[in-house]
C-alpha cells in the first residue's frame, strides 16, 4: 500500500509545502492550467480532483463548470484534506471527469489505483493528469540538485519516510500509456507542456527553494 508515502505527505512534506505554499502552488500553476484547458470541464459536470493537496485546483474546477456542476477533492493526506475542507469519504461515483495535477505519480500500485479511478467515472468519462517528464528534462529539479550537491552533504541512510515511487515514476510515455491501458482506459493521448515555473519572488526565496528540492530529493527519496 501507500502507507509510507502517506506518512511522508502527512508529515515533513505537509509542513514544508505549508511553509512555502505560495511557491509550491503558484510554481505549478501554469502546468495545471494547461491540463485543465485540455480537460475543459463542461457546465453541470461532476469532476474529481486526485491528489488535490490544498484544494486550489478543486476550487478552480468548481469555478469552471458553474453552479450546476460539482468538484470533489481527494487526497491521501488527512492534513491536506483538513486544510482543503474536503472529505474523501463523501466522494461517491459516476463522475464525468477526473483531474490530477502532479498527484498520480506517487501510487505504490499505479495500475490498481487507476482502475479505481476508472470505476469512479461514468461510461465515457474523461481523465486528464499532469505528470513530470524525465528529471533531465526538468531543470527545476535537475539543475537545483546538481548545484546544491556541490555544497551540501546528506546521509546515505535515513529513517525519514519516502513519498512512494517519486515524481518521475510516470516520466516514460510508454510506461504511462501501459499503466492506463492496463487500467482499462482507451483513446490515450500524451501532450508535452513546457512552461516557466516559479521558484521564488526574491533571490533568498530562490535559494531556499533550491535547498528544499535538494533535501526532498535526498531525504524523502525523490
Amino acid at each position: 500500500g501507500n502507507t509510507e508515502a502517506v506518512e511522508a505527505w502527512d508529515g515533513v512534506l505537509f509542513d514544508r509545502f505549508t511553509q512555502f505554499r505560495k511557491v509550491m502552488v503558484e510554481g505549478l500553476g501554469a502546468h495545471g492550467d494547461e491540463g485543465l484547458r485540455l480537460l475543459s470541464p463542461s457546465p453541470g459536470e461532476r469532476v474529481i480532483d486526485l491528489g488535490c493537496g490544498f484544494g486550489d485546483t478543486t476550487q478552480q474546477i468548481a469555478g469552471m463548470h458553474g453552479p450546476g456542476g460539482e468538484a470533489f477533492g481527494v487526497d491521501a493526506s488527512a492534513r491536506c484534506i483538513e486544510t482543503a475542507s474536503r472529505e474523501a469519504e463523501e466522494v461517491g461515483r459516476d463522475f464525468d471527469a477526473a483531474f490530477s495535477r502532479m498527484g498520480t505519480m506517487f501510487f505504490a500500485n499505479p495500475v490498481m489505483a487507476m482502475r479505481n479511478v476508472k470505476r469512479a467515472l461514468r461510461p465515457g468519462g474523461r481523465l486528464c493528469m499532469v505528470v513530470w517528464r524525465a528529471k533531465s528534462e526538468n531543470p527545476y529539479f535537475y539543475r537545483a540538485e546538481e548545484i546544491a550537491g556541490r555544497w551540501l552533504t546528506h546521509p546515505d541512510q535515513t529513517d525519514e519516510p519516502t513519498c512512494g515511487p517519486g515524481p518521475f515514476s510516470m516520466s516514460n510515455a510508454d510506461t504511462t500509456s501501459g499503466i492506463l491501458k492496463s487500467a482499462g482506459f482507451e483513446q490515450i493521448g500524451l501532450t508535452r507542456c513546457d512552461k516557466p515555473i516559479l521558484l521564488g519572488m526574491t533571490l533568498a526565496m530562490n535559494a531556499v527553494a533550491i535547498w528544499i528540492r535538494y533535501r526532498f530529493r535526498k531525504k524523502i527519496n525523490w
